[in-house]
């Protein structure tokens, strides 16, 4: 992940006059450290003052704030404390650090604009920079299913036919009856991309599915043309149930990310089943509270973990 900056392409300076011994010449670079995060992740910003004077000039006293407009945001929300301090001249080889982490609990997807301002408490001179970074919804999985897109966040009720095909009438017996689907994304954009960390089933051994899990579905996936799997049935006629759990979570090489596994989608898979035809009710719905926690116990799933790991650049604006 790269890091972000604060967009000006330029060095800003503060300074009473020329740089010459007796005059302080302050200077702010700036740095955004990650330039995507998901909601809910600290994103630090941090301000490097330098005295850009030659050694022996005034020491340069100052004051840096910052402020954010999360997405959507008519207007600037301002850091709720600054800091204050003195710079000595060395010609600028130097500098002093402030950083004010920025959480983005509770904010929507879209970019969050940043800005810094370092004021020279002698002069009253002041330089600001501005950049941005994105924030991410969390994944939020779907289903694309007899041409009808079904979100896994609310509870949602499809029914369909599909034909019997292989009819063996002497044992009354049907086999291979399946219809395809395909899973995607559903919620706002921009959002995370999805893992599908691992999958279980209870109920009738005769209903299965091919879902797989995976890593990184795109946000932007419409289900309709998302990953293909298919709901497979193969047993005598009757009446057949199955209920399939989906953990997932967001992509792992993001601050915020979910823990792997931790989310719980699911839907549910009846299937009436006659010569001729059979037919299908599918039902998603939304875990209980706490119901995640008991599916991780009594499913003894194992969560995959990976290291997140950000390189820290530093340039000079």
């Amino acid at each position: 992940m790269r890091c972000s900056w604060l967009v000006v392409s330029f060095v800003v300076v503060i300074s009473a006059g020329q740089s010459r011994a007796g005059t302080e010449v302050l200077a702010l670079a700036s740095q955004i450290q990650y330039s995507k995060v998901i909601s809910g992740a600290v994103d630090p910003i941090t301000t490097f003052i330098y005295n850009k004077a030659p050694p022996g000039s005034d020491a340069g006293n100052f004051t840096v704030a910052a402020a954010y407009a999360p997405p959507n945001a008519s207007g600037y929300t301002n850091f709720n404390y600054y800091y204050s301090g003195t710079k000595l001249a060395d010609g600028g080889s130097g500098y002093l650090t402030a950083s004010f982490p920025l959480n983005t609990s509770g904010f929507e997807g879209g970019n969050v604009a940043v800005t810094t301002t370092l004021t020279d408490t002698a002069t009253g001179g002041s330089i600001t920079q501005g950049g941005q970074f994105t924030v991410l919804d969390h994944a939020s999985p779907g289903i694309y299913l007899q041409g009808q897109v079904i979100p896994l966040s609310s509870k949602t009720v499809v029914k369909f036919q599909t034909p019997d095909t292989n009819v063996d009438t002497s044992a009354l017996e049907l086999g291979g009856v399946s219809t395809a689907s395909a899973m995607g994304m559903q919620g706002r954009s921009p959002t995370a991309e999805l893992d599908l960390d691992s999958i279980t089933e209870s109920g009738s051994p005769d209903i299965a599915s091919t879902l797989a899990p995976f890593d990184d579905l795109p946000s932007d996936s419409d289900p309709s043309e998302g990953t293909p799997f298919n709901l497979d049935f193969d047993a005598d006629p009757g009446d057949y149930n199955a209920t399939f759990y989906l953990f997932y979570s967001d992509e792992q090489d993001l601050p915020g990310a979910d823990t792997p596994g931790s989310q719980l989608a699911m839907f549910n898979v009846d299937v009436n089943v006659e010569p001729g035809v059979a037919d299908w009710t599918v039902t998603t719905d939304v875990p209980e509270p706490g119901s995640i926690a008991i599916m991780l116990a009594f499913c003894g799933i194992c969560m995959r973990r990976r290291a997140i790991a950000f390189p820290r650049r530093q340039s000079a604006i």
